[in-house]
């Protein structure tokens, strides 16, 4: 969070990316048939990120570290969830709903 914003903005952007991650988590366990590999969107198909964007409605954002922090994700988090995605750097690829198991890890 932003050094200079007012405890009240910084609760509030808080609060918005918990419920945010809350809902993408329960839509990667709902949706897994629809997983693509290495691309945001494919045909009727999401990859993690772009199912976030999906819940988040801004399907615009382009960038893995922006949609991340719509979740709270920080950078490192965000690129870890395309390589399970995907099943680069060293990870199997995952399944989404071992990626929602991940993210609620990272967050309990």
């Amino acid at each position: 969070m932003a050094r200079d914003m007012a405890p009240e903005a910084e609760a509030a952007t808080v609060s918005n990316s918990e419920t945010v991650r809350e809902r993408w988590i329960a839509e990667l366990r709902r949706q897994g048939t629809r997983q693509c590999t290495d691309l945001f969107v494919c045909g009727g198909q999401v990859c993690a990120l772009g199912l976030l964007r999906e819940v988040s409605s801004l399907d615009e954002l382009d960038d893995v570290v922006t949609i991340g922090a719509l979740a709270g994700l920080d950078d490192d988090q965000a690129w870890d969830i395309t390589y399970r995605n995907d099943g680069d750097a060293g990870h199997y690829k995952h399944t989404f709903a071992e990626i929602a198991d991940v993210v609620e890890g990272w967050f309990k």
